[in-house]
Parts: structure tokens; sequence; C-alpha cells
């Protein structure tokens, strides 16, 4: 898809560019398939508004050394259900076209384990 033919996310979500994601995503607190398949995805983001991640799950997988689909699929579910990328393009397997994705951030961060503000764990007496 042509960068300009990439639509805004929907309610609930915003765009990210990915120096200001990757801030953010260092917070979030979750399993290591999660983390690192999020990191990864800045590989591709575009700069300015961090669309036009599509690099397939064998290329995601060869990257994070996740040696299972089942795996970065669920990872890049969790990621999108926490509102931190937006798939705006299904793929197409006749045309040999992956999923497209942008980054995002979620309007309510409520939801989402995240380390504090000090990089603390959220209610640790000894931080």
């Amino acid at each position: 898809m042509r960068k300009e033919d990439v639509p805004d996310p929907p309610p609930g979500v915003r765009i990210a560019k990915p120096h200001d994601w990757a801030r953010i995503w260092a917070r979030v607190i979750t399993a290591p398939s999660v983390k690192l398949t999020g990191f990864a995805l800045l590989t591709w983001a575009d700069y300015g508004d961090g669309a036009n991640i599509r690099p397939g799950y064998p290329l995601l997988m060869r990257v994070t050394g996740i040696g299972s689909k089942s795996t970065v699929s669920a990872a890049l579910g969790q990621i999108s259900d926490w509102g931190f990328i937006w798939k705006y393009a299904e793929a197409n397997r006749r045309l040999k076209l992956p999923d497209e994705y942008r980054l995002t951030w979620p309007d309510d961060i409520s939801g989402v384990p995240m380390l504090d503000p000090d990089w603390e764990l959220p209610g640790d007496p000894c931080g």
C-alpha cells in the first residue's frame, strides 16, 4: 500500500512515531516473545508515521529467533489487543502479500501492565 493510502487508525488508538512508541513499549511488562516481537516491528515502521510494517511471519520469525508461527501470531495478537499496533490491511495469500500494520498507542493504557514513569515495577515497595 502506498504511504498516502494508509488509513488513519480507528477510535481508541492514535498514530505513534517509532521513537515515541519505543519509549512507551519499553515500559510494557510482558512475555519476552511479545516484547521482542514489538521491538522487531520497529525495524519496518516508517519513521514519520509508524506505518507500512509488513514483514510477514517467516521474516519476523527469522529476525526474532522465535521458531513458532503460532508464538509470533500470539505476540502480534497481544500487541494489537493492547492497542500498540493496528492491522490496516489483511494478507493476500494469492498475491503473497503479508498483513500490514501501523504503530499506535491506546487512548487508555490502564489495562496494560507497565513499569511506572521511574522505570520501577508498579507497587514495588523497594523501588
